[in-house]
């Protein structure tokens, strides 16, 4: 079985009295989660709460315990709620457990004591071994002694043995009043029958094991969870050069250059018997493999690993921009990109595989550009079956096209100088802007979050940047058209002179840019607006293409039934939402005219088009592909901004 197969999925973590939380809430875990908040809000403690969970043999340190909790009393801490896997629940079936959860909550205290409870139901979850085989037996013989007998004895009997529980004692009590008051009287084919039956239950009742204490639900399922592991920003750097004979004597001091080797399918302490010219050989295959793939995960020019192996030792040198140089005389992003691309590419495929990564700050050596390729390589971590969980107070460090992803932390509106942790982006209160309450999280101004790329789509808001985004991924994931990976989405907030000031500060930085305006009232306003300000400084591209005004959004070249989908999904949770249906739409009309309509007839305030989008984000991280209609009408779209920016 693929061990990936079989390990528990972290779906949710709760951390109540430890450190700055009284109550997180209950956080959702995604592939990769960011926890967000300025230096010093609690990102660091949430981590260590997690690392704690995991680690059995550490004992609570009451420093961590919440300030303003019990302190003599015994806390739950730390929650973590899993999927079970088919393996999972074998293994609890087979401990004694009669239906195991599809889902499990394990809570540490602060004794250091784990409870196992049905995540559902929240009833708990305890095994007891050989249950199963003695209520069968017990049931077998309370039914003869009822069905064989009419005797007050043999009647009372079976009514006493039908709430015998396994090492309760009183099934054994039984036993020899059936053998010396009930079987005597039977005729002879039922006292045979009958003293079969009693001996299945004495060996039910004899099975070894069976009557001692069952193991307990953590133990049981302990094969099954997942690593959870603590990384601050620290990262083992790859060194110059390495023996063969240092890698043998301590090959944990050496990590990150057997890990190098392993990458490049490499061993470090066999290699010294290979002839020269298969060492020779193995050095090229090396350097193409680590070159190929790090270079995927390194903003600009493409770096090339040179790996010398000789007889004794293995040597490193790096070439960027012209310049090839020993790995110790690199930058420090370099160097940690390259460390940690090394380590964590490895070893998710052996010792780490199907783990929970806690990073703590991830990306600080890196500059501004290189830190959404660090995110490229998360996502093809989890893609390998981690899951990754990383504080940042970065704003480079938040996929701008997934914010389902994003966690910030606030002041706990319930508890006096207590966090906790926002578990929907949406539950913020904004407006047209989402990153609002983000950049307040982050302690940000909008002038902190702007940059400029050398290509520019200004759209008019967040939704509209998300599902670009997440549009162009899929396009080029199914060979169509997709913005150029340097297209910066910037989001006006809005129509009309909302689109100037970024349109503005396009053409004073001298970058590419183009407005993408919806075919409606509101990108003519736009149109006009930017004509006036900026006279034939930016161009405009319609979300439509027709020789006549669609009236249409960007929301529209979905189909109307994929659209809806995403809206009725998105919205399952919300109080008094009742699902919108196609015989409910105006096919003619704009679709998101159509569901604020609804939305307006039936009090639900505003339609938020972002929600929609988030969902389709959800959708396509699960490889949940839109039709082909829709990715078509996308790629026309990419085409033609590409064009416009060319």
């Amino acid at each position: 079985m693929d061990v990936n197969q079989a390990k528990l999925k972290l779906v949710s973590a709760r951390v109540t009295d430890y450190g700055c939380f009284h109550d997180s809430d209950e956080v959702p875990i995604e592939d990769v989660t960011a926890l967000i908040a300025e230096n010093e809000n609690g990102k660091s403690t949430f981590l260590r709460a997690l690392a704690w969970w995991e680690n059995q043999e550490t004992q609570f340190d009451e420093e961590d315990r919440w300030d303003k909790a019990d302190p003599k009393a015994t806390l739950d801490l730390v929650a973590l709620t899993f999927e079970t896997t088919k393996a999972s629940r074998t293994a609890l079936n087979e401990a004694g457990v009669g239906k195991p959860p599809v889902r499990v909550r394990i809570t540490r205290d602060s004794e250091g004591d784990y409870r196992v409870e049905d995540a559902d139901s929240r009833e708990l979850v305890v095994p007891q071994r050989g249950q199963e085989k003695f209520d069968v037996s017990r049931d077998d013989l309370v039914n003869a002694l009822r069905e064989r007998t009419e005797t007050p004895e043999a009647l009372g009997i079976a009514d006493e043995l039908e709430n015998a529980q396994l090492g309760s004692g009183i099934a054994e009590g039984l036993i020899p009043r059936i053998i010396e008051t009930v079987i005597p009287v039977l005729d002879e084919p039922n006292q045979v029958s009958l003293r079969a039956l009693v001996h299945e239950l004495e060996v039910a009742i004899a099975e070894p094991g069976a009557t001692t204490d069952p193991p307990s639900a953590i133990d049981v399922l302990d094969p099954f969870i997942p690593q959870i592991l603590y990384f601050d920003e620290t990262v083992d750097f790859v060194q110059d050069s390495v023996t063969y004979a240092e890698v043998t004597a301590d090959p944990s001091r050496h990590r990150t250059m057997v890990n190098l080797a392993t990458m490049a399918g490499v061993d470090l302490i066999a290699v010294s018997a290979e002839t020269a010219h298969s060492r020779q050989r193995s050095s090229r295959r090396a350097e193409a493999t680590l070159s190929n793939g790090f270079s995927k995960y390194w903003q600009g020019d493409p770096v090339k690993v040179f790996i010398q192996l000789d007889e004794s030792q293995m040597t490193l040198s790096i070439e960027h921009k012209g310049r090839e140089q020993r790995p110790s005389r690199r930058s420090s992003g370099l160097k940690w990109q390259l460390g940690f691309f090394v380590n964590f590419r490895a070893e998710v495929q052996g010792d780490l595989s199907g783990a929970v990564l806690l990073l703590d700050e991830p990306g600080l050596h890196l500059h501004i550009k290189q830190q959404p390729k660090l995110l490229e390589l998360f996502d093809d971590l989890a893609a390998d079956g981690c899951r990754i969980i990383y504080a940042t107070h970065l704003p480079q460090m938040l996929a701008p096209d997934k914010p389902h992803r994003y966690r910030p932390l606030i002041a706990d509106p319930k508890a006096k100088d207590a966090t906790k942790v926002v578990p929907n982006i949406m539950a913020l209160p904004s407006k047209s802007d989402v990153m609002q309450p983000v950049r307040q999280v982050l302690g940000m101004g909008i002038a902190d979050a702007i940059g400029l790329g050398g290509r520019n789509v200004i759209a008019e808001g967040w939704a509209e940047r998300y599902v670009l985004l997440a549009m162009s991924d899929v396009c080029r994931a199914t060979q169509r058209n997709a913005l150029q990976p340097t297209t910066t989405v910037l989001p006006a907030g809005g129509s009309g002179k909302k689109f100037v000031p970024l349109a503005a500060m396009a053409v004073a930085e001298k970058t590419k840019a183009v407005a993408l305006v919806d075919d409606d009232k509101a990108g003519n306003a736009t149109v006009r607006e930017l004509d006036k300000a900026l006279p034939g400084a930016i161009v405009t591209v319609r979300t439509h293409e027709e020789d006549a005004p669609t009236n249409r959004e960007l929301e529209d070249l979905f189909d109307p039934k994929l659209f809806l989908d995403l809206v009725n999904a998105s919205h399952s949770s919300v109080s008094g939402y009742k699902a919108i249906k196609m015989a409910q739409i105006d096919p003619h009309a704009p679709i998101c005219d159509e569901v604020q309509r609804l939305f307006t007839a039936t009090g639900l305030g505003d339609f938020q088009k972002l929600r929609p989008a988030m969902e389709l984000g959800k959708r396509l991280e699960l490889n949940e592909l839109p039709d082909d209609k829709t990715l078509d009408a996308f790629s026309a779209l990419f085409r033609r901004l590409n064009e416009a920016l060319a």
